[in-house]
């Protein structure tokens, strides 16, 4: 895609980043997440943002389970218009070398059984389940785990 621009978000990018995150529909946590989380990502270079031009198109995001332990890819956006054009594949490019540079082998991924075309291409691309959390209303969230290697 041409114009195309992935970097890790900034303190300047802080409403982008809340924003990115409002799309979650947040069915069972209601709450909002406070600012300060966002600011401590964005210093730890978890989030990175997709641009083309000036406009955001799209986030992802890692967190870890069990501090500085196991990366988890949190949360991956793209805006509607741009979906189906790689984007997020970008995106996961960069986020698996920045993380196996920082000395990891693996990560883990999810995908909620709602969307099983996520979950078929997790497991064609020879991802290794790793568990699932059921939520309240039955659906649940399965997640692999990728080699880096």
């Amino acid at each position: 895609m041409e114009n195309l621009t992935v970097r890790y978000a900034t303190h300047d990018d802080l409403d982008i980043v809340i924003k990115f995150d409002a799309m979650d529909d947040k069915r069972f946590f209601k709450l909002k997440t406070d600012p300060q989380v966002y600011e401590a990502l964005i210093l730890q270079k978890s989030i990175l943002l997709a641009f083309v031009g000036e406009e955001a198109i799209a986030s992802l995001r890692w967190d870890f389970i069990w501090p500085e332990r196991v990366p988890l890819l949190s949360w991956l956006y793209v805006v509607e218009e741009y979906r189906n054009r790689r984007i997020g594949e970008k995106l996961l490019f960069v986020a698996r070398r920045n993380i196996r540079e920082m000395g990891y082998d693996r990560v883990l991924l999810s995908a909620c059984d709602e969307r099983p075309e996520m979950i078929a291409m997790m497991r064609n691309n020879r991802m290794e389940e790793a568990g699932q959390i059921k939520f309240p209303d039955g659906s649940n969230e399965i997640f692999f785990w990728l080699a880096l290697g």
